[in-house]
């Protein structure tokens, strides 16, 4: 049993496009662009328990929760252009003006896990230590 600590650093970039709007009759072509960098620090606690069944091979089950808070700048980009379909054309109108919006953004989370490991030895054997008898001679 002991602690756990995280050190984390997650990024996303994701590209998008969709038709937003009320089709058939008017609608819009949007891309959207989304990038994300978060750097975070985390406290938890794990409880695990070692079996050894041989000399050159463990396996490990822990259990544990960890949480964690995370901070880091978010961009999100979205422009688009406006058509109008009128069958047997459509027509693109103006399009829709850039809209980016940037802020620095905070992620917490909370997580328990489960965690089944098969540890082997090489250049190494365990060896398991036989308790030690200890002779306690009592005074009279």
């Amino acid at each position: 049993m002991g602690p756990q600590v995280d050190l984390g650093y997650q990024f996303k970039s994701v590209s998008n496009r969709y038709l937003d709007g009320a089709p058939p009759i008017l609608f819009a072509y949007m891309m959207q662009s989304i990038d994300s960098k978060v750097f975070s620090l985390g406290f938890g606690a794990v409880l695990g328990i070692n079996l050894n069944p041989g000399r050159l091979f463990t396996v490990s089950f822990e259990i544990g929760v960890t949480t964690s808070i995370g901070i880091g700048p978010y961009h999100k980009s979205e422009w688009g252009i406006m058509y109008l379909n009128m069958p047997p054309f459509s027509i693109g109108t103006a399009p829709i003006l850039p809209e980016n919006k940037s802020s620095d953004t905070a992620v917490g989370k909370a997580e328990g896990f489960a965690r089944l490991s098969f540890i082997f030895r090489v250049g190494d054997t365990y060896v398991a230590e036989k308790p030690r008898e200890i002779d306690i001679k009592l005074r009279e």
